[in-house]
């Protein structure tokens, strides 16, 4: 499993590269509604449509939110994109029951803290097409 690293230089780099390819790209980010209390760990779940979703969320977390932002991710990609665990994304092994589980304790221990927001995606993968039904990956149900 690889671990969310969101703290240090490295951290504070990558955090500082996305929220500025953000800027480049989108006129910015924006929270309508109640903000959840920092005080208190919390789960955010999020449809996954597109790349900027990790970066997108890490600023929300991060910037808007105050939160120490964590999110799981497929492990494939992220070992194919370690600088994302500087922005706090783990690893999370689909279709292997051991790896999803010592994910899902991760995701716990992460939880016990306060201050501390995770982020997952239910559907278990990227999904870009808007008009597809949503299909939830299994392993929200436990």
């Amino acid at each position: 499993m690889i671990r969310g690293e969101p703290t240090g230089l490295r951290a504070w780099f990558w955090s500082t590269w996305a929220k500025r390819a953000l800027a480049r790209n989108f006129r910015g980010t924006w929270l309508r509604g109640p903000r959840p209390s920092v005080e208190r760990p919390t789960i955010f779940y999020a449809n996954h449509r597109c790349y900027w979703d990790a970066f997108a969320s890490h600023t929300v977390f991060t910037r808007h939110l105050g939160f120490e932002g964590y999110g799981a991710m497929a492990h494939e990609n992220l070992a194919r994109y370690p600088f994302l665990r500087h922005i706090g994304a783990f690893s999370l092994r689909q279709g292997d029951g051991r790896g999803t589980l010592e994910s899902f304790r991760y995701a716990k221990r992460l939880l016990q803290r306060p201050g501390v927001a995770v982020l997952l995606f239910p559907e278990g993968e990227l999904r870009p097409n808007a008009q597809a039904p949503l299909a939830l990956s299994r392993g929200l149900e436990t």
